[in-house]
């Protein structure tokens, strides 16, 4: 069999190889059935010899075999009780008064994530100087079973961790360094503590946007980037420029072989040198999906070079997608590695077609951003939900900025930090103004009408339709490679994007979900046909008085983590109104972040209470044609088959939550009550105020309290199910056993969002069913 008869055939191995991980992974027939397709296509089509067909069918087993072995090793060596570990860390940081790691304990080296609640300031510096990749550290604590996803497209992080072949995170009370821990430390573990020491060091001796651009392009290290920042560069689909890319490597290695033949070098000795330091660069810069591609990739050609063999683009690109893979088959769910091989196969197929039609740089660059763009979207919709329109234009200022201008600035200010430190003054200078400056472009540009729209979580169908519309756009340009084409054929995968948006305006079913926000409440309201979308309530958390080394980069906020990612993630663009019970934290804590990040046209408060400091703060944050109006009892509206009203409260009460709003409805052929955080009290008096009160549903008050839901009122109410929103293992021991066993002996249904997840009512017309999203 000849080589050249093999030349760009890789790539049906890399399908061979995908489709041998997804028959265990996802769904062994449909993959087995598409691996025999490709086969039979190749055969019929003569794609590669025949003699190299056997190849193809080991290449299968073999992923299939790695796939069912990554599978069977899914399991923990702990029994879950162990109260002390010996761990030695790979990866820990200092965030706030919380140290975060990864470790590898137990006599088989498992690796596990702990979290150490800092004491005090002095403790958190010696940490950050200790706490190094190799250090070995004594844990006291307890074991705990990983989060999993208690919200609907929610981030699942057990499923994330046991991907990583972790089980457990240990809870640390207290913990004692090994001094003598680093001392058989290995190559790797030195080039991890080495990374982790130049990061600190940024931290401490650069301003805050600088340091984080220097980590992130220097180390690949992204922990001290704001998130307003992130969220910025995001939405203008220019994020991957924080991150080491393919083409940062692929600078850097021509500069550093450049610079060695031009001191005296020959070709032959710099190559070995860069095959030498190119593993330790991927080590050193956190070996992210897109730095391993790349490493591989430049090694393949330097190893080809050496030994005058000719290997493709395409063929080094599928050698590292199956090296990768069979290293670590789970990589092949990380977004960062798709996108990577994803974008990177469509610009090599393109270049030898479509991108030769660009004659000048800019075109070329401009060509290479809507490849990159296109190729990437069914993987952006699906892991981030929406996408950004603005990104083709941004990326042909934003590539060359960082290409040119604040990379080799970096490198430079690092460099001469570490030689000449007064030399390192004015390159910093400049390349704080630099950052600054694209911080604030990329501010302006995410501030634009419709710079990202939302589309949804993609379905199976959809994402099917999307990818087919992708294939589709670059077969015909193909075919006849010029610009003009190019921005007809646009038109293809607009339609299923079309499509995607307009699709909930033409569905008749109508949801109401009752996330899980921990300790508050929040309830979605999803009309039929977009008739209407309301929220009640954000959920939140109490801030208590911190000192400034406690304060996290990023601290958690249900708004921001919760509601806009599920909101988004149903391809939900505005909420029509924002009814805000009253203003307890764990009840709107998530209203400003919710606001920040999506279009509220109105927002309710009740009226006559008193505003908190949470209220004022909502107030001011709102946007000018956000509508903010007070609501008591009387005030209703009607939107398609729905009705609401609010029933409470009536008058001025002494006690914040008895002037809780309390809503009833009719929806999907049942009634509604949802009553904040109503007390006993205030029960009573509405129910002199609707003595005839009669209801289906009752969102349960102040999440299960024996303060509320009275033997009285339920009674009068005579729910058929009760749903409580409470946290799990809270403080207050909500739901209280009272309350519960009133429920009970009125034959009501209880729901909870702390044993069941979010709650989630689907229905059309007027009639629905109930289910849960059990963690």
């Amino acid at each position: 069999m000849r080589g050249g008869a093999m030349k760009g055939k890789l790539i049906y191995f890399s399908a061979a190889a995908l489709a041998g991980l997804l028959s265990v992974f996802e769904n062994m027939f449909m993959f087995s059935a598409f691996f025999m397709i490709v086969s039979l296509y190749i055969i019929l089509a003569k794609k590669i010899p025949a003699q190299a067909l056997f190849l193809l069918f080991i290449v299968y087993i073999v992923f299939f075999g790695t796939a069912s072995f990554s599978v069977a090793s899914l399991k923990s060596g702990f029994k879950g009780s162990e109260k002390e570990l010996e761990v030695q860390i790979d990866e820990a940081a200092a965030d706030g008064d919380m140290l975060k790691g990864i470790g590898r304990a137990g006599p088989y080296g498992e690796k596990i994530v702990f979290r150490y609640r800092i004491k005090s300031k002095n403790e958190k510096a010696w940490l950050k100087k200790n706490a190094l990749p190799g250090t070995s550290l004594r844990l006291t604590g307890k074991l705990q079973v990983p989060e999993t996803a208690t919200n609907p497209n929610a981030f699942d992080y057990r499923t994330y961790l046991a991907r990583k072949q972790i089980f457990w995170v240990f809870r640390t009370s207290s913990l004692n360094v090994n001094p003598y821990s680093q001392s058989h430390s290995s190559i790797v573990t030195s080039i991890k503590r080495l990374r982790q020491r130049q990061v600190i060091s940024l931290e401490e001796n650069l301003s805050k946007d600088t340091a984080a651009i220097s980590a992130a392009l220097l180390f690949g290290n992204r922990e001290l980037m704001d998130s307003e920042l992130q969220k910025s560069y995001q939405k203008t689909g220019t994020i991957h420029l924080l991150s080491i890319s393919g083409l940062h490597v692929g600078l850097l290695a021509g500069l550093v072989y450049y610079l060695l033949i031009r001191i005296g070098f020959t070709r032959e000795k710099a190559q070995i040198l860069l095959i030498a330091a190119l593993p330790f660069y991927a080590v050193l810069t956190g070996l992210a999906p897109p730095v391993n591609r790349a490493v591989i990739m430049l090694l393949i050609y330097l190893a080809g070079q050496r030994f005058s063999v000719k290997i493709s683009s395409l063929d080094s690109l599928s050698l590292a997608f199956m090296l990768l893979l069979l290293a670590d088959p789970f990589s092949l769910y990380n977004p960062g590695f798709q996108l990577s091989f994803l974008v990177s196969f469509s610009i090599i197929v393109s270049s030898s077609s479509i991108l030769k039609t660009f004659k000048s740089a800019a075109g070329k660059l401009a060509g290479v951003s809507v490849i990159a763009q296109l190729s990437g979207t069914p993987v952006i919709l699906f892991s981030f939900y929406e996408f950004s329109f603005i990104s083709f234009a941004a990326n042909l200022v934003f590539v060359p900025l960082f290409s040119y201008v604040i990379l080799p600035l970096v490198i430079a200010d690092y460099l001469l930090a570490c030689t000449f430190p007064v030399a390192a003054i004015f390159v910093e200078g400049i390349l704080e103004l630099s950052v600054r400056f694209a911080g604030k472009l990329s501010g302006l540009l995410a501030s634009l009408p419709w710079s990202s729209v939302v589309f949804g979580k993609p379905s199976f169908l959809m994402l099917t339709f999307q990818s087919a519309a992708i294939l589709l756009f670059f077969l015909l340009l193909e075919k006849d490679p010029v610009p003009v084409r190019m921005a007809r054929l646009m038109i293809l995968p607009a339609i299923p994007l079309a499509f995607q948006f307009f699709l909930p305006y033409s569905s008749s079913e109508g949801k109401i979900v009752f996330l899980d926000v921990g300790q508050g409440d929040s309830i979605l309201i999803e009309l039929p046909y977009r008739h209407g979308t309301y929220m009640i309530d954000t959920g939140g958390s109490l801030a208590f008085s911190r000192e400034a080394w406690q304060e996290k980069r990023n601290s958690f906020n249900t708004g921001e983590d919760i509601l806009l990612p599920y909101l988004k993630s149903e391809g939900i663009r505005s909420i029509d109104k924002l009814v805000l019970t009253h203003g307890d934290a764990d009840h709107v804590g998530g209203a400003v972040s919710l606001m920040s990040g999506m279009d509220v046209k109105e927002v309710l408060l009740p009226q006559f209470a008193q505003e908190s400091d949470l209220e004022r703060k909502i107030i001011a944050a709102a946007r000018e044609d956000t509508r903010m109006a007070r609501i008591e009892a009387g005030n209703k509206w009607v939107a398609g088959n729905a009705q609401f009203q609010a029933l409470w409260p009536a008058s001025k009460q002494k006690d914040k939550n008895d002037g809780s709003i309390v809503l009833w409805a009719s929806i999907g052929g049942k009634t509604w009550l949802f009553t904040g955080d109503l007390g006993e009290k205030g029960e009573q008096q509405l129910l002199k105020n609707y003595p005839d009160l009669n209801i289906d549903v009752l969102k349960a008050g102040h999440h299960g309290s024996r303060h509320s839901s009275s033997e009285a009122f339920i009674n009068q109410v005579t729910p058929n199910i009760a749903v409580i929103s409470a946290g799990r293992n809270n403080r207050y021991g909500h739901p209280h056993k009272e309350v519960l066993m009133e429920l009970q002996a009125r034959n009501a249904r209880v729901l909870r969002t702390d044993t069941n997840g979010a709650v989630i009512f689907s229905f059309r017309g007027e009639s629905g069913t109930f289910s849960s999203w059990n963690p």
